[in-house]
């Protein structure tokens, strides 16, 4: 590797040890919180969809009259059949849950777990995996 590259990746690599290209110069100006985010974005999804289709927290719901009142209240306002959601298979079903509970949850938990990402990425520098990664 000439001296110019060796210069060049030194100043992105911030420690990760990869080479990608377009990634890696995301990952220069996101730095590792770009990593951790990622992993959060990961263990939410997964985590929601599973909990959806393990507890059923829609029909649990509208078991009680409170509940009754904010699903129709929530239908109005995600533009999600509810009834129809009850009636479906349960994947079919824990989906839409998802997608719910991810229009009313995600997005304002968003910006948090932007801030969270970054905030693990500066205090726990690199990803330990990464960083054994050597280029030659």
């Amino acid at each position: 590797m000439d001296e110019e590259a060796r210069q060049r990746c030194e100043k992105t690599d911030k420690g990760s040890g990869i080479r990608w290209g377009l990634w890696d110069d995301l990952s220069a100006k996101l730095g590792q919180g770009l990593y951790w985010y990622l992993g959060m974005e990961i263990v939410w999804h997964t985590t929601l969809m599973f909990s959806c289709l393990r507890f059923k927290p829609l029909l649990l719901l509208s078991k009680t009259q409170q509940g009754l009142r904010f699903q129709s209240w929530m239908s109005r306002l995600t533009k999600i059949d509810i009834e129809a959601a009850k009636s479906r298979n349960s994947t079919a079903r824990a989906t839409i849950e998802w997608t719910l509970f991810n229009k009313v949850v995600g997005l304002p938990l968003w910006p948090s777990k932007v801030y969270l990402g970054v905030w693990l990425g500066e205090n726990y520098g690199p990803n330990p995996f990464y960083s054994s990664v050597q280029v030659k």
